[in-house]
């Protein structure tokens, strides 16, 4: 029986409550002798975080296991403009 499925549940837990990261949109495919991880996150700092804890767990519990990182960086930037809400019952 493979350990694939537990090594990927693993993993997520790992990204999930890590204190520096709480990583929760990243998905991890464990495929035979390698880790590919995908997703998006907003910077290449987040991007290398990711990997770094990844491949640290997978250098003493992974079983020779590589990293794929297809990650990709999203930057993000604050609205144009400010968004108006309207309020029910008042004209907009």
């Amino acid at each position: 029986m493979s350990d694939e499925p537990y090594l990927c549940a693993h993993l997520q837990r790992l990204l999930t409550e890590d204190g520096g990261l709480a990583e929760q949109g990243i998905a991890i495919e464990c495929e035979g002798d390698r880790v590919a991880l995908r997703g998006e996150v907003e910077s290449d700092r987040r991007r290398a975080q990711i990997e770094q804890v990844v491949t640290a767990h997978l250098a003493e519990h992974g079983g020779g296991r590589s990293v794929q990182n297809e990650i990709r960086v999203v930057p993000v930037s604050a609205p144009a403009a400010a968004e108006e809400v309207a309020i029910r019952g008042e004209p907009t």
